[in-house]
């Protein structure tokens, strides 16, 4: 009990000490600057809102385009389309930073925490598709017999589903990293510096981004190697049974003779 209690001290001292420091260091900005920053967000929202929706909506009615490759482009698609969305409450919460927070609950630290998970899922998420689009490439590649190409929605829709509840519970522990910091000037969602939040985010770290990177390295530069190799085995082929075509051209146009 006495354990429980002096962790949620040290909380507390951290969120202060957070708060001060972000009070010395956060400036409230000029207008043109917030107006420049909506343009620029608007842009990136209509522009991804735009492409994504595109090419949902190419790959879903192009029948000759239901391939395990545009599967996943279709729910990296769908998930891009999501954070665009997410850039409403982006351009939500910074105008809500330097306004009264005591006189309005739009923005309140379960909004702030709500906020957090999705962003995060969604990055995850994005991050799982592409592994798994990587590897689906590279057993297509080197081991074509593996994968059935009957029903590919479906196969493709069961990692989906996995790579969407790994992504969930990934992300579920950092909810509690994360706070709606408060001072005399303003209020801003933020990650806080635990030592709980430092362990976690290392683990996740290496998880999120280290292994895929190095998957990705590797299977990439697998499938660059064969897809180098295919032309000149090609070309060898072509070249060392030179003769046998000959041969068989000559024995074609015997029989024609005859």
């Amino acid at each position: 009990m006495s354990n429980l209690s002096t962790s949620f001290k040290d909380d507390a001292s951290i969120l202060r000490q957070w708060s001060e420091m972000l009070e010395a260091s956060v400036i409230r900005r000029p207008d043109w600057i917030l107006i420049l920053f909506l343009i620029l967000m608007s842009v990136i929202f209509v522009g991804g809102v735009i492409g994504n929706l595109l090419t949902c909506v190419v790959i879903f009615f192009d029948k000759s385009m239901h391939t395990a490759t545009n599967c996943y482009l279709f729910i990296l698609a769908v998930s891009d389309l999501l954070v665009a969305f997410g850039i409403i409450l982006e351009i939500f919460g910074y105008l809500e930073v330097f306004k009264d927070y005591e006189n309005t609950l739009l923005y309140n630290r379960s909004v702030c925490k709500i906020h957090f998970f999705l962003v995060v899922t969604l990055f995850n998420n994005g991050i799982l598709i592409m592994t798994a689009l990587a590897i689906e490439r590279y057993i297509a590649i080197y081991h074509p017999l593996l994968l059935n190409p009957k029903p590919v929605w479906r196969r493709v829709m069961k990692i989906i589903i996995l790579i969407w509840t790994a992504a969930i519970l990934e992300t579920l522990p950092e909810i509690w990293t994360v706070d709606l910091i408060k001072t005399q000037s303003f209020r801003m969602c933020f990650p806080l510096p635990s030592t709980f939040a430092r362990w976690l985010n290392s683990v996740l770290g290496v998880i999120t981004f280290i292994i895929p990177l190095i998957i990705m390295t590797f299977v990439y530069t697998a499938i660059a190697f064969k897809v180098n190799m295919i032309p000149r085995k090609t070309s060898r082929d072509i070249i060392f049974n030179q003769r046998n075509n000959r041969s068989k051209i000559n024995k074609l146009v015997g029989k024609l003779r005859c």
